[in-house]
């Protein structure tokens, strides 16, 4: 067994760890809803931290790329929470930036691969 094998999903625990305890404050204080920005984005760290344990370990070249091309989907949601929580927590930034960064990189998850398989 290698050292990666256990430390890697220590990491993606802990991401977890604090999404469920930011999900938890959502649940009492329904109201802020950065903290459910906050879970999301967690949630999508621990579903990174997974996937790149299987890449990894991948067998093959294609059993790869399925898992690379499949990883862009909790990175689109890392990515809308992030903006999500520095636009509700932090007060800052411009909503239509922050509008075109999610919808761009949503189209980018329903375009075909270049490499044409």
């Amino acid at each position: 067994m290698n050292w990666i094998d256990i430390v890697w999903p220590m990491m993606g625990a802990a991401s977890l760890t604090l999404a469920l305890i930011h999900l938890l404050i959502w649940f009492k204080q329904g109201h802020q809803t950065a903290h459910l920005m906050f879970a999301v984005t967690g949630i999508s760290v621990g579903m990174l931290a997974i996937f790149e344990l299987l890449m990894m370990t991948a067998p093959t070249a294609e059993t790869y790329s399925v898992l690379l091309r499949w990883m862009h989907v909790p990175f689109a949601l890392m990515m809308i929470g992030i903006v999500a929580f520095v636009r509700l927590h932090l007060q800052v930034g411009r909503l239509w930036l922050g509008l075109l960064v999610c919808l761009v990189r949503l189209v980018s998850l329903t375009r075909p691969s270049a490499c044409g398989s």
